[in-house]
């Protein structure tokens, strides 16, 4: 299974860019461990990443991936238009918006 360092890496550089940034208590980011590598078919028709924000760890060192807030689901086909919604969701998430629905699907393969 990826780790998030691992995700990152197969970011492409604008959307690993964000995530960096995002990086601080109370940041909001998104992670898939299925996420497909770039130009590369996954395992899978469909993937997912959840949003979530950074919670400091209970021993005060270092941050942990907090409870999935939204899950963006689409096709591995196609991962880049789900990593922006995820990215908009984070911007707007950060600017104290709320939503009424814990998922949202593109495209998805039956």
């Amino acid at each position: 299974m990826m780790q998030y360092d691992d995700f990152l890496n197969i970011m492409e550089p604008h959307i690993r860019e964000f995530l960096i940034s995002q990086y601080h208590e109370g940041g909001y980011g998104f992670f898939g461990s299925e996420a497909p590598h770039p130009g590369v078919r996954g395992r899978w028709k469909n993937f997912s990443v959840g949003v979530f924000r950074w919670e400091l760890k209970s021993n005060g060192k270092g941050l942990k991936k907090g409870k999935t807030i939204v899950r963006v689901n689409g096709v591995a086909d196609d991962p880049d238009l789900v990593y922006k919604v995820a990215m908009e969701l984070c911007t707007r998430l950060e600017d104290g918006d709320k939503f009424d629905f814990k998922s949202i699907s593109f495209g998805m393969w039956p």
